[in-house]
């Protein structure tokens, strides 16, 4: 048991539904509404002409983060790298050799959906099909 000037972790004592030297007999959950609106969209990064495919895969993280740094919180985020990616675009009949792949899945009002769909668009990337 791992100790710090603050004490042993108590913690620690007592992780996973049966810890070590406890069991949790109270849990606090914070419940959501089912969102209104529930959408998906893919996003494919060919790399530039005179790019390996690894910057792809960068460009596709940095997409994150500039959406990220936007205040937008999307539920779900997929980057595959284009090692990753090449199956999966080729299941969905997409010719984007040596691509990374951005999967994002936004969920709420359409007042919160749309816009963080939205900001994924002025990046260097192909919009693939979506679904709602």
């Amino acid at each position: 048991m791992a100790a710090s000037s603050a004490g042993t972790d108590l913690t620690r004592l007592f992780l996973g539904a049966e810890g070590t030297h406890g069991i949790v007999v109270e849990a606090t959950l914070l419940v959501h509404p089912i969102p209104s609106v529930r959408r998906w969209g893919g996003w494919a990064f060919p790399p530039g002409r005179a790019e390996v495919p690894a910057a792809a895969f960068e460009r596709a993280l940095e997409t994150v983060r500039v959406v990220l740094q936007r205040g937008y919180r999307p539920a779900i985020v997929r980057a595959y790298d284009p090692d990753e990616a090449t199956g999966l675009l080729e299941r969905a009949d997409v010719a984007a050799p040596g691509a990374a792949l951005l999967i994002v899945g936004a969920e709420g009002e359409e007042a919160v959906v749309a816009p963080e769909l939205a900001a994924l668009e002025d990046r260097k990337s192909t919009r693939l099909n979506s679904s709602h």
